[in-house]
């Protein structure tokens, strides 16, 4: 097994995470006392958090799509859960798990 190519270490690493079933204030580092989310709160501290911020559907898979491509959930097709975003991503759009 090779090692993986070092030759892009300058370059800048992004980790996107975005979590589900909950609201924006349920997390601890928010200032919530209600549920414990030490994982999140650690990597929330450690790194950037986006407060002002908004999704374009109210459940996950039609976000995630819209966050993947830069469409909104109705002009791909994805407005629920139950469907899956390569069949109904015209092949054009670029998205990441494309790329």
């Amino acid at each position: 097994m090779q090692g993986k190519d070092r030759s892009n270490l300058n370059r800048p690493n992004f980790l996107l995470i975005m979590t589900d079933q909950h609201r924006h204030d349920f997390v601890g580092y928010a200032g919530s006392t209600f549920v414990s989310t030490p994982n999140i709160d650690r990597i929330a501290t450690e790194g950037t958090a986006f407060s002002q911020s908004y999704t374009n559907a109210p459940i996950c898979a039609p976000a995630r799509c819209a966050l993947a491509t830069g469409c909104q959930p109705h002009r791909i097709g994805v407005l629920d859960n139950s469907r899956r975003l390569i069949t109904t991503v015209p092949d054009h759009l670029f998205t990441f798990a494309r790329q």
